[in-house]
């Protein structure tokens, strides 16, 4: 038979050592969303980390964080840095425009006239909305300041400028939206909302756009990486349902509430996640599992 493990000396946390951390100079860009976790979770919204924390927004993780992050820190870092995204893709065979990392400008300049039969641009690394980004010819000078290496990408141009956004949390892809510029509006090569590209529904998502999605989050380490179970422990009694003492046992409330909209769906995956966390596990793949074997650190046989 299996019992659960007796760990002398291990802390115990509950819910108030969980958080929504988002500070910061650019915690204003994810206000509404640390709102709206904090609200649905039941979990205070933290400017300083705390023992458990959903990572939105910091300075500097390597300075400013102590803890332990429900995303894992190393997805993070490679969704936040298009170098490190670009390796990860390349070392998964995800499909993308043609990328090179290039380590001098000089590169640069003979990579461009040498492949004339694309566009390219050159693509800020850790920017968002399009920040930076710009087209490259045979005549473009070095930018200032430019973090190496360089992101040289295929520019494919388009009629009407447009991309594709599909969601994923807990395993799940959800949320098929185009982001598009309203008509009327002169458009930017660079489909942003910073740039006043919108969303609009888009149906449902061919299947090989679900292909490449659940490989590009695979690739970054992020489809099924929502398992932090002490993280699910501590907050289980404030998502959905009531813990025993060590916080696995599991009362659902029922119905379970709709979430039409792409950010109200990433909550409610994000709640689905931590109650299976909570009730049953992870399993080697990252799915639930009853079976204790899987958990040496928390069970032993007698």
């Amino acid at each position: 038979m299996w019992v659960r493990r007796e760990t002398p000396g291990k802390m115990k946390f509950d819910p108030d050592d969980c958080c929504v951390l988002n500070g910061g100079d650019g915690a204003w860009a994810f206000a509404s969303l640390a709102e709206q976790l904090s609200s649905t979770l039941g979990i205070p919204i933290s400017e300083r980390a705390q023992g458990f924390n959903y990572v939105l927004h910091l300075d500097s993780i390597e300075t400013d964080f102590a803890g332990e992050s429900f995303i894992p820190l190393s997805a993070i870092r490679t969704a936040a840095d298009k170098r490190q995204t670009a390796a990860a893709f390349a070392r998964h065979s995800v499909p993308t425009p043609r990328t090179r990392l290039l380590e001098s400008f000089d590169e640069v300049t003979r990579f461009v006239p040498a492949n004339p039969q694309s566009e390219w641009c050159l693509k800020y690394p850790t920017g968002c909305g399009a920040n930076g980004h710009r087209l490259i010819g045979t005549d473009s000078g070095e930018p200032p300041n430019w973090p190496r290496p360089f992101v040289v990408q295929e520019f494919i141009r388009l009629e009407r400028p447009e991309v594709y956004r599909l969601y994923g949390a807990g395993g799940e892809l959800f949320g098929w939206v185009a982001r598009r510029f309203p008509e009327g509006t002169h458009p930017s090569p660079w489909v942003a909302h910073a740039r006043g590209a919108r969303y609009e529904l888009a149906g449902d998502a061919p299947q090989q756009a679900i292909d490449v999605a659940t490989a590009a989050l695979q690739a970054a380490g992020l489809l099924a990486s929502f398992g932090l179970r002490r993280f699910a422990q501590a907050v289980l009694r404030r998502v959905g349902g009531t813990g025993s003492g060590d916080g696995w046992n599991l009362q659902p409330r029922r119905p379970r509430p709709q979430y039409p909209e792409p950010g109200e769906r990433l909550v409610g995956s994000y709640r689905r996640c931590l109650s299976a966390v909570g009730s049953r596990g992870l399993s080697r793949k990252g799915w639930p599992t009853t079976e204790p074997e899987h958990y040496p650190h928390l069970f032993q046989r007698v």
